[in-house]
């Protein structure tokens, strides 16, 4: 596990990135926007329909971002966790990875790296829901 907390150059936030959600057993896309202090999960309406929660609100520090060394540089998993719920996130390695793990940093919040073989956080996400229950 790595942690990172260094200032980034300064990003104008929010920033608002679209993304894959795994969250209870449901996977399905959203949006992921990153503002000071607060990381907020919203699923499409199409997610909804089949079960998926509407919005998680996540404001722990630190975050959780999950990296599978064998399927990289596909996807990247960042966990969120809120009243809500928790899901296991996944945005575009190459295109968006850089700009979310910046707009992270530059929201206030240390990144907690953790590396796997295949996971994205799926299973991580649906233990910490357990967990919280």
């Amino acid at each position: 596990m790595n942690r990172t907390s260094a200032a980034p150059p300064e990003i104008e936030l929010p920033l608002r990135f679209q993304c894959g959600a795994s969250y209870q057993w449901r996977n399905a896309g959203g949006h992921l926007t990153v503002a000071p202090s607060v990381l907020t999960f919203e699923s499409s309406r199409l997610a909804q329909m089949i079960g998926m929660v509407p919005k998680i609100t996540h404001t722990a520090d630190p975050v959780t971002i999950v990296h599978a060394r064998v399927i990289f540089p596909l996807n990247i998993g960042i966990i969120v966790c809120g009243e809500e719920g928790t899901a296991a996130l996944s945005v575009w390695a190459i295109e968006q990875y850089p700009r979310v793990r910046r707009a992270i940093i530059s929201a206030g919040f240390t990144i907690e790296d953790v590396k796997t073989w295949i996971s994205h956080g799926e299973h991580m996400a649906r233990v910490l829901t357990r967990d919280n229950k």
